[in-house]
């Protein structure tokens, strides 16, 4: 029997020479939800992008109007942009970016998606912005109980719907 690696990489970029010394020793590599750029290493995911642009519907269906923030996942996992994308197509502006009705006052990737990372980035958006807002988009639930505690603080939890997935 040929064994094989199935990899949950937390850092598709670090994991890359051990990728390449299984694939180059005949052991096939199956990349299970990180993405793990390699031509060899079979990619399977969900459909992040559906998963992001399902977030945003169902916020905006909410929330259409007003300051909004986005508390995105870890920069090295494509899934953060994919999901991120699928927001965009809901009719969230880009980063950086604003509608008639819609404004991104803040954006920005959370380190390892860790919700103490999303808690500290959620207060300085409350902080930057007067805590002005009224929506945030987070892109895991875990991240999301980051942002909550961030509202909690200033009064603002259950007043100021978030999103979250996982």
């Amino acid at each position: 029997m040929t064994g094989r690696v199935i990899v949950l990489a937390q850092d598709g970029t670090a994991i890359k020479p051990s990728v390449a010394s299984a694939i180059s020793n005949g052991v096939p590599v199956i990349a299970y939800d990180r993405l793990i750029e390699d031509p060899q290493a079979l990619y399977i995911t969900f459909d992040n992008k559906l998963v992001g642009k399902m977030q945003a519907e169902a916020l905006l269906k909410v929330k259409d109007a007003g300051n909004f923030v986005v508390i995105k996942g870890n920069k090295a996992d494509a899934n953060a942009d994919f999901l991120r994308a699928g927001m965009v197509e809901a009719g969230l502006p880009p980063a950086g970016e604003s509608s008639d009705k819609l404004k991104n006052v803040g954006e920005g990737y959370t380190d390892n998606w860790d919700p103490a990372n999303a808690q500290t980035e959620m207060e300085q958006f409350l902080t930057a912005n007067n805590n002005d807002v009224q929506a945030v988009l987070s892109e895991n639930d875990s991240m999301a109980g980051g942002v909550v505690a961030a509202l909690e603080a200033q009064g603002l939890a259950g007043q100021v719907p978030v999103s979250g997935q996982d």
